[in-house]
């Protein structure tokens, strides 16, 4: 007969919980879908990784990985994963909240933040009572699982969802230094021998443009093109006058306003993107958080007369 301190030793044993090394190691490997990025992320070497993968396994006597040229989840690992993934999001938001730094850290898009958050941050933090730590990104996403970040201005190409605060109007500028049509040219001509210049590799914008002059996307091919990383490099090149640039029109006020751009026609295109704010789930309905939205809503509407998304949903 077995002693009872055995017998309790062994319910203990096949209750007990996994070491939460391993269950990081392994969401860490099912997330990237590789051993060594997991590895890297977590700062530790691949075959580290591998033992913590391989005592989980035995822990559950189950297979959680299929091991080849490139990894992926078994069945069993399909269940831990979907689990986890949302766990270790809520210990990580949990732990942010504890933080007590008196600062919100927000992360901007890099134009948006240059051309309008960054020039009004003390205006709102006087007006709102808020601190901000602030974040020029070149990235257009965030996950708040993995970014050290309370709240963050995103760019959404789908039309609607929550708080909204302005939708992307775009307009051609060019500098005033920048040949116009000559006597008797047409627009579609023009435009088909200027400087097109787009910010980014793919000329949607242009073609969206094009579109609602009544014009042929086949200029953009016609013409010679200038594509950069970002809609600042876009004003840029277009201030100094090396073509004409499809833009937003809520970043180049300054420019249009001391002349250094001025607006080709009054056309004005919105493809239906906006720009929202996001959060981590622990400052939702918060005082910072409505404080926050309400000035980015309020402001951008008295500087552009266009109410945000949200509101004309209502």
């Amino acid at each position: 007969m077995s002693h009872p301190y055995e017998f309790f030793s062994r319910i203990m044993r096949t209750q007990a919980l996994p070491s939460l090394k391993a269950l990081q190691a392994f969401e860490a490997v099912a997330r990237h879908g590789s051993f060594s990025r997991a590895a890297e992320e977590l700062f530790v070497s691949q075959g580290a990784i591998s033992k913590q993968i391989r005592s989980l396994e035995s822990h559950f006597q189950l297979s959680l990985f299929h091991r080849g040229a490139q990894v992926s989840l078994t069945p069993a690992g399909a269940r831990l994963f979907d689990q986890l993934s949302g766990a270790f999001s809520q210990i990580q938001q949990a732990c942010q909240s504890m933080v007590p730094t008196g600062k919100l850290a927000i992360k901007v898009p890099m134009t948006f933040a240059d051309r309008w958050f960054i020039p009004l941050l003390r205006q709102c933090e006087q007006e709102t009572g808020l601190r901000l730590n602030v974040t020029s990104a070149w990235q257009y996403d965030i996950d708040f699982r993995r970014e050290q970040f309370d709240m963050a201005i995103i760019f959404n190409d789908v039309p609607g969802g929550d708080h909204s605060v302005y939708t992307e109007t775009l307009i051609c500028v060019k500098s005033p230094h920048y040949p116009g049509p000559r006597p008797g040219e047409s627009t579609a001509d023009w435009l088909a021998h200027a400087h097109l210049i787009s910010p980014s590799r793919i000329f949607n914008d242009w073609d969206r443009y094009l579109d609602a002059l009544s014009l042929p996307r086949a200029i953009v091919q016609q013409a010679s093109m200038i594509a950069t990383d970002s809609m600042l490099s876009a004003i840029q090149a277009a201030s100094h006058g090396q073509g004409l640039a499809v833009v937003d029109k809520l970043f180049v006020q300054e420019e249009l306003q001391n002349g250094r751009l001025e607006q080709i026609d009054p056309t004005e295109v919105q493809p239906g993107g906006h720009y929202q704010l996001c959060f981590a789930s622990h400052w939702k309905g918060t005082r910072e958080l409505d404080s926050l939205y309400r000035w980015m809503v309020e402001t951008l509407e008295r500087q552009t007369g266009q109410p945000a998304q949200e509101k004309r949903q209502r």
